[in-house]
């Protein structure tokens, strides 16, 4: 995660500078706008969310791997 200092506005996160794989992100990152968010600030829910998808994919894998045998 990257942290953006301007000396106008102080210290901002986006999306487009936060890097990170793309299906993991939290939609409302994404998007904003469709989410009736003016910007596309980091927040804990965003974080849950990534964290949630990357045990989804851990356990995807984890299932491919059994049924494979």
């Amino acid at each position: 995660m990257a942290i953006v200092y301007d000396d106008d506005t102080g210290p901002e996160i986006t999306s487009a500078l936060c890097g990170g794989t793309t299906p993991f992100m939290a939609p409302e990152l994404l998007s904003p706008g469709m989410f009736k968010k003016t910007s596309s600030r980091v927040s804990k829910e965003a974080d849950a969310y990534a964290f949630g998808m990357v045990i989804l994919q851990v356990r995807l894998y984890l299932l491919k791997r059994l049924t494979e045998r």
